[in-house]
C-alpha cells in the first residue's frame, strides 16, 4: 500500500496535498496505517485537541473522498442505540517524497514534520514500554552529526532515499513469503532522519 509519487497523477498529488494540509487529518493517516480505526476510537485514544466526533468523522470522510482511507466494516455502536461505528482503514501510505514535497503548501510542512515525529516517538515509547527495543542483538538505533559541503550533503540524502525505497520493496517480498509459508510477522519500525542542524550545533559535532 505504498503510496509512490512516481506512480501517481496530478490529481492525486492535489488530493494528497489538500489531504494533508491539515494536522488532525495527518495524525488520523498515521493512526490509520498502523490498524483499522473508527471516529469513535480515534476520539477515544488520541484526541489531543478535544474535538467533537463528528468533526473527527468529517476528517475521515475528508480522507476516504481524497483516496488515502477507505470504509471496511460497519459495526453496532456501543454508546448509541441503534448507532453503526465505521471502520476505516489507510488505502496507502501518505508518502513524502521529492516529487510530493515541493506540492505541500509551506505553512503546513511544519505540522506534517511534527506529527511524523510524534508518530515516531510514540512507537519508541510502546518499543521501551514493551521492552522490545532491545530484544534482538542485531537492532540498529544510532544518531550522528556531519559537516558537509553540498555534495556530500546530496550523496548522504540519495542514501537515505534508496534505503526508503528499497525498504518497501523488501516488505513486499516478506508479505509473499509469509503468505505462502504462514510464517508470524516480525514487527518493525524503521525510522529515517536526515535533516539540517543549527551551526551551533554542528560546531560541537566537529571532529
Amino acid at each position: 500500500m505504498t503510496y509512490i509519487a512516481a506512480d501517481i497523477d496530478a490529481v492525486a498529488l492535489a488530493n494528497l496535498a489538500k489531504a494533508m494540509s491539515c494536522a488532525l487529518r495527518i495524525r488520523i493517516m498515521g493512526e490509520l496505517t498502523s490498524r483499522p480505526m473508527s471516529p469513535t476510537m480515534f476520539y477515544n485514544e488520541c484526541n489531543v485537541e478535544g474535538h467533537s466526533v463528528s468533526a473527527i468523522a468529517k476528517h475521515f470522510r475528508k480522507l476516504e473522498k481524497y483516496g488515502l482511507a477507505e470504509a471496511v466494516e460497519q459495526k453496532s455502536g456501543k454508546h448509541r442505540r441503534g448507532g453503526v461505528e465505521t471502520f476505516y482503514r489507510a488505502t496507502k501510505h501518505a508518502v513524502f517524497d521529492e516529487i510530493v514535497w515541493p506540492v505541500i503548501p509551506v505553512a503546513f510542512r511544519g505540522r506534517i514534520t511534527a506529527e511524523t515525529f510524534l508518530g515516531l516517538t510514540k512507537r519508541v515509547k510502546k518499543a521501551f514500554e514493551a521492552e522490545t527495543i532491545d530484544a534482538r542483538d542485531d537492532r540498529h538505533f544510532t544518531w550522528t552529526g556531519f559537516l558537509l559541503d553540498l555534495q556530500a550533503w546530496k550523496e548522504l540524502i540519495q542514501l537515505v532515499d534508496n534505503l526508503f525505497y528499497d525498504a518497501f520493496r523488501i516488505a513486499e517480498r516478506a508479505a509473499i513469503r509469509m503468505r505462502e509459508s504462514g510464517g508470524r510477522p516480525i514487527h518493525m519500525t524503521l525510522g529515517l532522519i536526515a535533516f539540517e542542524s543549527p551551526e551551533e550545533e554542528q560546531r560541537l559535532d566537529t571532529p
